[in-house]
């Protein structure tokens, strides 16, 4: 039995983590071919930074901006999905600026003379949180923020009235379109600038299986990745992520 750790939890939602499951077979098959032992399972659920940092991390996908901020000394990089997301580079995303459905709001033009309450999943974000520098000034000091926890709750608190502004993730945006009825009751008013896709790393320890964990997982996205939305596995390199300081 393997006593790593591999997790996946970025864009897992309860309603397709049999689909991440699937395609972790497919990654632990390709690793079995290496002899390379590997979890039965994917880890879910379990705070995000005791994850990145486990010493037994095998795989693990971690947001940008903690791993360029305070991570990337400590874990190694192995790559990054495509989701293939619209106006952005392979390997790249972008943050969806939403309102209420019912707001006059069309742009984000709109609000420069307003200072809408602003639901963010969590101030350690680049996609819902650091994405609104693009739209606000001194958003780091601002009163007017509302954590939620996590960007579909984001979602929740615009449709409820709870919040009137949020930046989410593009690719969650797409989840949220198809599992999440209350997405429904808002509106996309812009978006961000692209930026670098989330990592894929490893504990450091494991510096030197990363070509063998890349092609691993390079192989079972051709495999499995198509009903996540994942075009392909790429290549990523520390510096890709300077752009995020």
């Amino acid at each position: 039995m393997s006593n790593t750790l591999a997790s996946l939890d970025m864009y897992c939602w309860p309603e397709n983590r049999g689909e991440w499951q699937n395609l972790w077979k497919a990654i632990r098959s390709e690793l079995s071919e290496l002899d390379i032992s590997s979890p039965s399972f994917l880890t879910f659920g379990q705070p995000l930074e005791d994850v990145w940092l486990d010493p037994n991390l095998l795989i693990g996908h971690c947001c940008g901006w903690p791993y360029v901020s305070k991570l990337r000394d400590k874990v190694t990089l192995i790559g990054r999905f495509n989701f293939g997301v619209e106006s952005c580079p392979p390997g790249h995303y972008n943050s969806v600026f939403i309102a209420p459905k019912n707001s006059e709001w069309r742009s984000v033009g709109d609000l420069s003379d307003n200072k809408p309450s602003i639901a963010v999943n969590s101030t350690d974000s680049q996609s819902g949180f650091r994405a609104l520098g693009e739209v606000f000034e001194n958003i780091e000091s601002s009163e007017r923020l509302i954590v939620t926890g996590s960007h579909r709750d984001s979602i929740y608190a615009i449709a409820n009235g709870e919040a009137e502004f949020a930046a989410i993730d593009a690719i969650t945006w797409e989840l949220a379109k198809e599992y999440e009825p209350m997405a429904e009751d808002v509106r996309v008013i812009g978006h961000s600038l692209p930026k670098p896709g989330l990592p894929l790393i490893t504990a450091n320890a494991n510096h030197e299986l990363v070509p063998q964990l890349f092609d691993a997982i390079r192989c079972a996205v051709d495999v499995a990745g198509k009903p996540l939305g994942i075009h392909r596995f790429l290549p990523a390199r520390d510096s890709d992520y300077e752009v995020l300081l």
